[in-house]
């Protein structure tokens, strides 16, 4: 749902990672924090996790992210810098990245869902070209009833959930393909290791898990307290996959952007 940012220091990386059966049924990762310093306003913490939930306080955190999107309108270039010609390269890409993973002979028999999927950009330009069917979960209603507009005939059996990425609850072996794209990034490290093994566990056998964001090149990372989001450096996200019991298959960068 988020955007990608055009800035020299940020990039875009595509992942793509599947459960690694290793902790199946275990609450939790209990081995702590990454324990990476940030400076925020002048402020330093020991982690980016002790900043959210401590001081900070992660509860105003996480409303002021809410109040930001559910004032935006329901469109296509609200959900991509840059707008449509943007959102087009960015759509081309994924298919490109994905198509070596989803034979088209399979499509009819295979189910998606899409977190944070915003007005249905990347289930009608990317998901549906390899899945019959697909779920949407957002938090914004107005999102969500653009996105029943943009699909209606397409997606005829698809399921349209209003519900936080905090709080969703998804079922076990339920999805082919799952994506997350540019939503982690509001998200505290706790959060979305709870929500990426979640979504592990709701794969079928040989499914896989599709996430887009922004990563940076500096260290550890930056974090943007007025559009309350953070951006992580790559290895950082290769730690928290660890840490949600997910195996990468396949990582690149994406290029087709201005």
């Amino acid at each position: 749902m988020g955007r990608c940012s055009t800035k020299p220091f940020f990039g875009c990386i595509l992942i793509l990672v599947t459960f690694a059966e290793v902790a199946l049924g275990l609450p939790g990762d209990h081995r702590g924090d990454i324990q990476v310093p940030f400076e925020v306003q002048g402020r330093k913490y020991s982690s980016l996790d002790s900043m959210l939930h401590g001081e900070v306080g992660w509860r105003n955190w996480y409303e002021d992210h809410l109040r930001s999107w559910k004032g935006q309108p329901a469109d296509i270039d609200v959900m991509v810098e840059g707008g449509r010609d943007n959102s087009l390269a960015d759509l081309q890409e994924s298919r490109d990245f994905l198509q070596d993973f989803f034979p088209a002979a399979g499509r009819p028999r295979r189910r998606g869902l899409d977190l944070g999927a915003g007005v249905g950009r990347v289930v009608k330009g990317v998901l549906m070209n390899f899945v019959r069917t697909v779920d949407l979960v957002d938090i914004t209603p107005a999102f969500l009833h653009s996105a029943q507009g943009l699909l209606h005939g397409l997606n005829l059996e698809g399921k349209y959930v209003e519900a936080s990425l905090r709080d969703v609850r998804l079922p076990r072996e339920a999805y082919d393909l799952i994506c997350v794209q540019w939503v982690l990034m509001y998200l505290s490290d706790r959060d979305i290791v709870r929500l990426l093994r979640q979504a592990g566990l709701a794969l079928k056998p040989n499914g896989v898990l599709y996430i887009k964001e922004n990563f940076n090149y500096n260290e550890p990372g930056a974090v943007d307290v007025r559009d309350a989001k953070i951006t992580r450096p790559q290895w950082y996200w290769e730690s928290l996959f660890d840490r949600a019991d997910l195996r990468v298959l396949k990582v690149a960068r994406q290029q087709q952007w201005p």
